[in-house]
């Protein structure tokens, strides 16, 4: 950590769990520095944490080492008297411990309001945005000791998509292969990455709007396979991306705002793009991709003897040409 001051208690949340324990891992590691990690660290984790045995421990300073690090694994619902015993403790100043609580429930919000002044939040959430996601691949890198270059760091991040998980892992298979001095490129990098990780649902349904049909279905498969979604579980996906739309048609709706509110107070952005669906697609088209959803439906139930994916295939390559075709027009 450098000369950074870490407080006394340290909050690390979000709902990967993978992700959150990275961080602690990543953290509790600066903490260490060049001392035993086995006589500075100590871990509790499970249902019967007792809060208040928990925080003596970190109010006793360490034998044979110059600090002490309490990581607090699966963390469960606590109650009020627990709360405001690691409040009061997160306000105290510890010259050797740190308490590192693992949170990867968001229902639970009172530690969270009861430590925000006071202690270390970190969420490890990643955001849905395209830019933000894009960024959050980028510091994750330019922190490690891998030196990628730019090309490497998009084909990483098109790689594992959702699988944010996988990164940690990925940059240190990197480092332990070529060191920390070496610029790597997309061609030393290729050979490392594994199989492809699993993609937002709206990935598939923005390469559809384009009519991007080579896009869409790279983007099926990788739903299909990586994310090991059934395929009438895409149907449903795709069903609603023109449900909204249809539900817009013949209704006066000026901004996105208004058509947010109309849908049922869904994000303008999503109200956005719902509304110039419905509007390059209209009535006709939109006609047509019911049908096409439709027929789709049927053959997924047994009407068909075709495969699943290969329903899906034709479904998505259909759907495809029809938004290029009501493009043009």
């Amino acid at each position: 950590m450098g000369d950074e001051v870490v407080p006394a208690v340290v909050l690390i949340r979000g709902e990967d769990s993978s992700l959150v324990a990275q961080k602690a891992r990543k953290l509790s590691d600066d903490l260490v520095g060049n001392e035993d990690r086995v006589l500075v660290v100590e871990e509790h984790s499970g249902e019967e944490i007792n809060i208040a045995h928990i925080l003596d421990d970190c109010r006793t300073p360490p034998f044979l080492s110059s600090k002490r690090v309490v990581i607090v694994r699966e963390l469960p619902k606590l109650e009020d008297e627990d709360i405001k015993a690691i409040s009061e403790f997160a306000k105290e100043s510890s010259d050797f411990s740190t308490l590192i609580l693992l949170q990867t429930s968001k229902a639970d919000q009172g530690l969270l309001k009861a430590l925000k002044n006071s202690a270390l939040v970190i969420e490890t959430g990643v955001s849905t945005n395209q830019k933000a996601r894009t960024d959050w691949f980028k510091e994750e890198i330019a922190a490690s000791h891998v030196k990628l270059d730019a090309q490497a760091v998009a084909l990483i991040q098109d790689h594992l998509g959702e699988d944010f998980s996988r990164l940690a892992s990925l940059l240190e298979t990197l480092e332990a292969a070529y060191g920390s001095t070496k610029h790597l490129g997309a061609e030393e990098t290729l050979p490392f990455l594994g199989s492809s990780g699993s993609t937002p649902p709206w990935a598939l349904a923005d390469a559809m709007d384009s009519g991007d049909s080579k896009t869409a279905l790279i983007e099926l498969h990788r739903l299909l396979n990586a994310s090991s979604r059934h395929p009438l579980a895409i149907l449903a996906l795709l069903e609603r991306h023109f449900d909204q739309p249809l539900r817009l048609q013949g209704v006066n709706l000026a901004t996105r705002e208004e058509a947010a509110q109309y849908l049922g107070n869904i994000h303008p952005f999503v109200a956005q793009k719902a509304l110039a669906r419905s509007r390059r697609l209209g009535m006709e088209g939109l006609h047509r991709a019911v049908t096409l959803l439709a027929d789709a439906d049927y053959d997924l139930r047994g009407i068909s003897a075709l495969s699943g994916e290969s329903v899906l295939e034709i479904l998505v390559a259909r759907l495809c040409q029809l938004s290029k075709t009501n493009s043009r027009r």
